[in-house]
């Protein structure tokens, strides 16, 4: 895990439905908080992926809340909600392709 006031390796922006299908089919375990101060300043729900090879990788969602406007160089009046994932890309393929092989030809 990274340290508490840095962001986590891969942050990036993902879409409503993509947060909630991995949510419903990856993630068990208790959120972390953090609040992230650097280029930006904001808040994060992180959502660990329970799997030993995922942790190892560091694969998780989060939920961001931005409450802070670095143009303006204060809080903003409403807080920001960006629905992201963290990990690098090639480590999200390899998970990904890892728990579909387990379904493979599953067909109960």
């Amino acid at each position: 895990m990274t340290d508490y006031n840095t962001a986590p390796v891969g942050l990036k922006e993902i879409s409503p439905e993509e947060f909630s299908r991995g949510i419903f089919h990856y993630c068990k375990d208790a959120w972390e908080s953090k609040q992230v101060r650097g280029e930006n300043v904001f808040d994060l729900q992180m959502i660990p992926l329970p799997y030993d090879e995922a942790k190892k990788k560091d694969l998780g969602y989060a939920i961001m809340r931005d409450w802070y406007d670095r143009e303006k160089k204060r809080n903003r009046p409403k807080a920001i909600i960006r629905f992201c994932r963290y990990g690098l890309d090639e480590d999200w393929i390899k998970f990904e392709n890892a728990f579909a092989a387990q379904f493979a030809g599953d067909n109960s």
